[in-house]
């Protein structure tokens, strides 16, 4: 584990202070493949202080039947600080793993190669899969709690390592620099600071025999504050959250941006059973009456359209409005 905070690596030449244990053992109603989440696990608050510089911080460390997590706390502070880190996770030689760069953004297509394979200074994007060697099982490591600060990354060392790597460290992908320009990649390049209390996200390693373990897992939402009841009055229960699949054409590259072709991938919909078909901005080059047709037939199959729109475009709240009024003219089911 790594943490510097202002350049002063605070994980190195560190004492504890004491030890905190505690345990969580409660259920929780979520969407997804089972109505009724479960969050049991063993937890401790380990307080530490850097010999150097006196400064105290505390580790919080959990451990579950399937994950193990962990995240950094830095007491609060009345000037901006800057946190940094490089943890790495060491994989067994023979590993297989699936990720995707950063040259995408986050829409990369998934690899799979051999952890040995795979070269120094080599992105991958969380979450980063992987099956251990000898049937031992499969883990996936990824991140939870991100609020206020900085995401990550995952960089190769060369030598079955990826070490996390924050924001400011990621190279600009193709999308970014394509739609925001090279002016607010060099922006985004600073380093973030921070004023008050700093609280890393959780960095999390899902573990289990089998992919349906991971995909199963309820491990992310439980490390996650709950919803905000000012929002969210009755939880996912809220009345205006009505959750649902949808279908996009997007990186299939099947058929035509056509009004026939999506009227096919409607159709689909429908016949998969899914709520929703989302329409890629190539809608704006459709008249008014094509998308209403679209509507229409989506709705003989009781699948709703929805209109693709960069936020780019949509920072101004008057273009918010003007735009969210005209789906609501055209009769789509969102923006």
């Amino acid at each position: 584990m790594q943490l510097t905070l202002d350049g002063v690596a605070l994980t190195q030449g560190v004492e504890i202070s004491s030890r905190n244990p505690y345990q969580i053992s409660e259920t929780y109603p979520c969407l997804g493949g089972h109505s009724l989440a479960t969050n049991y696990c063993n937890g401790a608050v380990v307080a530490l202080r850097h010999n150097a510089s006196g400064s105290p911080y505390a580790l919080e460390l959990r451990a579950y039947e399937d994950a193990v997590a962990f995240r950094f706390i830095i007491p609060g502070g009345t000037s901006p600080r800057v946190p940094d880190e490089a943890t790495t996770f060491l994989l067994p030689e023979a590993s297989t793993i699936w990720y995707h760069d950063l040259s995408g953004h986050y829409e990369g297509v998934n690899v799979k190669k051999d952890i040995g394979a795979i070269y120094e200074g080599e992105w991958a994007a969380p979450p980063v899969t992987f099956k251990l060697p000898g049937a031992a099982g499969y883990g996936s490591i990824t991140e939870a709690a991100l609020i206020d600060y900085a995401g990550m990354a995952l960089q190769a060392d060369g030598h079955c390592g990826l070490t996390i790597r924050l924001g400011h460290s990621h190279p600009p992908s193709h999308p970014y620099l394509l739609r925001y320009g090279t002016s607010e990649a060099v922006r985004l390049s600073q380093p973030a600071s921070l004023v008050g209390t700093i609280t890393t996200p959780w960095r999390v390693v899902l573990v289990g025999p089998d992919l349906n373990t991971l995909v199963n897992s309820d491990v992310v939402t439980s490390l996650c504050p709950p919803p905000d009841p000012k929002l969210f009055p009755k939880g996912i229960r809220t009345d205006w959250i009505r959750p649902g699949r949808a279908v996009w054409k997007y990186l299939d590259g099947s058929g035509s941006n056509s009004l026939a072709t999506m009227k096919d991938f409607t159709r689909w919909a429908g016949e998969l059973g899914f709520e929703h078909h989302v329409v890629e901005g190539f809608w704006s080059r459709w008249t008014d009456a094509d998308i209403k047709e679209l509507v229409a037939y989506g709705r003989e199959r009781h699948v709703g359209i929805w209109l693709w729109k960069h936020s780019k475009s949509l920072q101004d709240p008057r273009a918010r409005s003007e735009f969210i009024r005209h789906c609501r003219n055209l009769g789509v089911t969102g923006p």
